[in-house]
């Protein structure tokens, strides 16, 4: 008798548990700055939440308003007993610079106990536990093993500027990042009939629209690359949940602040937000039109509609490229194009603080994503520049020793990571598309239309 094969034991990893344990230190790390920062971005959230429900208040977006509010809850913060972080933030604003969407403010409310430390640190935990865990399992889906997705954990928590940044100042970038990523995992795979998924996916992205509008970036960027590829069904879909999903986002945050004409409110602050609070480089904001104004080059709005347009253009010709071949999406094209989409809603836009840098994330994790079996390796000059690329844009402590102090050399040389990123991430978007184009010439028509086991 044959006896049973003993089960071979499992061998100790040592790289992959010092890479444990670094990451553990870098979560101990961020949870004490999480504890000690004043979180002064959070605060705008957290006072409107507090001032619907305290005050009743429908308009937080006109002048009087934004002075009223602002001095009020300044007056509150003077009071005995209110902590160090909501007195900072009350300073800081005591005219407010109330710029969110009414959504944005409405989602918060729910979560608020009217404590602001605790309000405070209990959204930062939050937000980093979900950016942490979406982070990860994109990982795992573009093929990062156990060991290096934990290595790439401790760069993004201990290297990556733009993320410590959204922690100290307590905004959303990491909530766009979670809402993004999920919708790429969520359509990851879907093949063209799975009509119900295409409208989920849909409502999705018209909540992270209306929750924060650069994320329409995002949507014009798959659009343009379905449309291209002749996606009929998948953009129909997405257009009735888009449809639907703006409709409940304007319907709850009106609900919310008693009328709809809170969007209009926001709309007009929206539209003088560069008059009413300029915003220079010196003071953080790293745009590529504020960096080339610095220089004297002012392009203006000229600047935005020529990202916006050659953005596009790049998409759908990549996605054009593909039409007709009678392949499925794969994940790996929505991801991209998902991606291209933020990265060119931070070089159009007018202002680009150093946290709204989350969102080039997308495109570090593609860019340094392990090689796929079966695929021919990337050349040393791609990893080059994937290396450095993200070296640029992380901004990280290195860079920052150099360039302390020089806001215009720290914003110009996390622009030309984010351009690098985009480069490559526009190649690799055209090869996908041309090996799709190559598999339908070849005529291997899948049984199914979701995605196989390759990457590519």
């Amino acid at each position: 008798m044959t006896r049973p094969r003993s089960p071979t034991p499992r061998r100790f990893d040592p790289v992959l548990w010092l890479a444990v344990l670094t990451l553990l230190a870098s979560l101990g790390q961020t949870v004490m700055v999480i504890r000690r920062t004043a979180a002064i971005d959070f605060y705008h959230f957290w006072l409107v939440g507090e001032a619907v429900r305290t005050e009743g208040a429908s308009d937080v977006y006109g002048a009087q308003a934004r002075e009223r509010l602002g001095a009020l809850f300044l007056e509150r913060a003077a009071q005995p007993g209110v902590g160090e972080a909501q007195r900072q933030a009350a300073t800081k604003f005591a005219r407010l610079e109330t710029t969110g969407t009414p959504l944005l403010y409405a989602s918060f409310a729910p979560f608020l106990t009217g404590d602001y430390d605790e309000d405070r640190q209990a959204y930062n935990f939050a937000a980093l536990l979900l950016f942490v865990v979406l982070a990860a399992a994109l990982a795992v889906r573009l093929g990062y093993g156990a060991r290096a997705t934990v290595l790439m954990l401790v760069f993004v928590l201990a290297a990556y500027e733009p993320v410590a940044s959204d922690v100290r100042v307590g905004n959303v970038n990491r909530i766009q990042f979670v809402l993004v990523a999920a919708y790429v995992l969520l359509q990851w795979g879907v093949g063209r009939s799975e009509r119900g998924r295409h409208v989920l996916g849909g409502v999705l992205l018209g909540l992270a629209g209306m929750f924060k509008p650069n994320l329409a970036f995002v949507v014009a960027a798959l659009f343009a690359f379905w449309v291209g590829r002749g996606e009929k069904t998948r953009v129909l879909g997405h257009v009735v949940g888009l449809a639907l999903g703006a409709l409940g986002a304007f319907a709850a945050s009106s609900a919310f602040f008693g009328t709809p004409s809170v969007w209009l409110w926001w709309a007009e602050a929206a539209a003088s937000l560069t008059s009413d609070f300029p915003i220079r480089v010196e003071d953080g904001n790293f745009a590529p039109a504020r960096l080339l104004e610095g220089v004297g080059l002012a392009l203006g709005p000229l600047w935005s509609v020529l990202w916006i347009v050659a953005g596009g253009a790049l998409l759908w010709l990549a996605g054009r490229r593909a039409a007709g071949s009678g392949t499925p999406l794969r994940g790996a094209e929505v991801l991209l194009a998902a991606s291209l989409g933020g990265a060119i809603s931070l070089l159009a836009a007018p202002l680009a603080w150093l946290h709204y840098y989350v969102l080039a994330l997308f495109l570090v994790l593609w860019v340094l994503r392990p090689d796929a079996p079966g695929v021919a390796p990337r050349s040393p000059g791609y990893r080059a520049a994937a290396v450095a690329s993200t070296a640029l844009v992380s901004m990280g402590p290195i860079l920052g020793l150099v360039l302390s102090g020089e806001p215009y050399g720290w914003g110009t040389a996390g622009n030309l990571g984010l351009v690098g990123l985009v480069a490559l991430g526009g190649v690799d978007l055209f090869g996908l598309a041309r090996e799709a184009a190559a598999a339908g010439l070849e005529a291997m028509d899948p049984v199914s239309d979701a995605e196989g086991p390759s990457l590519y």
